[in-house]
């Protein structure tokens, strides 16, 4: 389903994730680049950032290499060269904490879902610099089935856009990718975790 980002914007919520498809505008090395992320993930999806709702205002913050790392804007100045998709956690899981609520079950291993506080994880994480060690670690990983960068304590630490978000979840207790090593996250595979579920997609 596709919205308008005038009607979008009144459905995002701080925590919800955007996932960017490659760019809708001709520049040839920025094309380049996003369809080559594009092949090698197998994927539509080339970038992932979360939202936070200001002011009544959607905001996205995300790990960018144009910036260098982390980066905070208006999420419609993004929409002029992009369309995006939202994902949220799921019914499912949010169902799953409402009865352990209802149970008084506190034996479970359910995390409310807490925007704020993951939010604030996505920002210490961004004051890193963006590396593309991560993204050459990723590709060598998923292409060719290579891990022996995981030694290099450099390449491990290295963050994307995908792994911050990964981290960020992992670290209040989401699990997004649960059968993936630590930091091996891309933007397809977290936007295939059984605990998102797919919204809408926005469009200027």
């Amino acid at each position: 389903m596709k919205l308008a980002f005038d009607k979008a914007s009144h459905f995002l919520q701080s925590g919800d994730l955007v996932f960017f498809r490659v760019t809708k505008r001709w520049k040839l090395r920025t094309w380049i680049q996003e369809k080559i992320t594009s092949w090698w993930q197998n994927s539509p999806y080339i970038h992932v950032g979360i939202i936070e709702v200001k002011d009544g205002i959607p905001w996205i913050l995300d790990m960018s290499a144009a910036a260098g790392g982390g980066r905070e804007e208006p999420l419609r100045a993004d929409l002029v060269d992009y369309d995006v998709d939202i994902y949220r956690i799921s019914h499912a899981y949010n169902r799953r904490i409402r009865f352990c609520e209802e149970k008084n079950d506190v034996t479970l291993d359910v995390y409310k879902f807490d925007a704020a506080f993951i939010l604030m994880k996505v920002k210490e994480l961004c004051k890193r610099k963006y590396s593309w060690k991560a993204n050459l670690r990723i590709m060598l990983e998923r292409c060719f089935g290579y891990d022996k960068l995981s030694n290099d304590e450099s390449i491990v630490r290295a963050v994307n856009c995908a792994t911050v978000i990964e981290s960020a979840f992992n670290d209040c207790g989401f699990d997004l990718c649960p059968r993936m090593s630590p930091n091996f996250a891309t933007p397809d595979r977290l936007a295939r975790s059984a605990l998102l579920d797919y919204l809408f997609t926005v469009e200027l």
